[in-house]
């Protein structure tokens, strides 16, 4: 019988964007106009995580995720950490404002609101992090290791380092990504996006859900059955009897990591697939598949001793 271990289930796919930013806060639309955006672009699911506002928002269509983006701070620099309702339970009313003074009221939060929200760090490398400085940190439960805003926008790398020196050291966090999107000068036209600041679109999270519900959605996102991506699609990606096997969209460059460099890569032009046996020891494995336009699609690790 094959040993299975696999960062995605049997499912559907729920494409979303959980990072992003209305008049409410510092963002050019309104929460009507940003909904009605990301319905025409075909998502599934969104979360208006407004900066230091608790708020809760409905659509027709779109899977709606209570959410809040928290300032606060970690080694004396300004951090953003979201809060991403996980059932309907709130420990917060609606319209909340945070306040969060320093790194130990900012703790305090990811302390009480662990068991109901999922905790993702924002952008850590536009926030000048090392790993040093969250070393110590419990209860995040991932890292945005793709934001589009401060890539696209400000020059500034991902977060896949910081990421990845985490599960080095056992921090069992997830990949998160999104567009981080203020949509550019009042003056713009909402239709369409000929704006040069345009910050849609470009990070988003597949969810590999049971079915389309809001409690199906948040518990795959839990569960780490998503991948963070930037334009290329993963199909699958599991571990069966000591190999790995990768069904994804066409890209030019396959990497499986682990602890101790890269496991394996394929590099040509339109690979879909790339099977071959782990190589060297590793507690966990993950996958990288980039596109010709240097797109790359992030999924969640496995951890082999689960």
């Amino acid at each position: 019988m094959a040993t299975t271990s696999s960062a995605l289930q049997e499912g559907i796919w729920l494409k979303g964007n959980v990072h992003s930013h209305s008049t409410e806060s510092d963002g050019k639309l309104t929460v009507t106009e940003l909904l009605a955006l990301y319905a025409h672009e075909g998502y599934d699911f969104i979360s208006i995580t407004d900066h230091d506002v608790y708020a809760t928002y409905t659509h027709p269509t779109l899977l709606c995720i209570p959410g809040v983006e928290v300032s606060g701070f970690f080694a004396d620099k300004p951090i953003h950490i979201n809060l991403l309702q996980i059932g309907r339970k709130s420990l917060f009313e609606e319209g909340h404002r945070f306040t969060v003074k320093d790194e130990g009221e900012t703790r305090s939060v990811i302390e009480r609101c662990q068991e109901e929200y999922l905790i993702v760090l924002n952008h850590s490398a536009w926030s000048l992090l090392n790993f040093e400085d969250i070393a110590s940190v419990e209860g995040l439960s991932g890292i945005e290791v793709s934001n589009y805003s401060t890539e696209a926008l400000n020059g500034v790398e991902g977060s896949v380092h910081l990421w990845e020196s985490g599960l080095r050291q056992g921090k069992r966090w997830l990949a998160f990504g999104g567009d981080d999107n203020h949509n550019g000068s009042p003056s713009a036209a909402f239709w369409p996006f000929g704006n040069a600041e345009r910050d849609s679109f470009g990070s988003w999270i597949m969810a590999n859900a049971a079915d389309r519900s809001q409690p199906a959605l948040m518990e795959a996102l839990s569960g780490g059955h998503f991948y963070t991506t930037e334009g290329p699609e993963i199909y699958s990606f599991a571990v069966i009897d000591g190999s790995v096997h990768v069904h994804c969209s066409p890209v030019s460059r396959i990497i499986i990591k682990g602890e101790r460099r890269n496991f394996v890569r394929r590099l040509g032009e339109g690979i879909t697939e790339l099977v071959a046996p782990l190589n060297g020891e590793s507690r966990y494995v993950r996958l990288e598949c980039t596109d010709g336009q240097g797109r790359t699609a992030y999924s969640n690790p496995i951890w082999l001793a689960d």
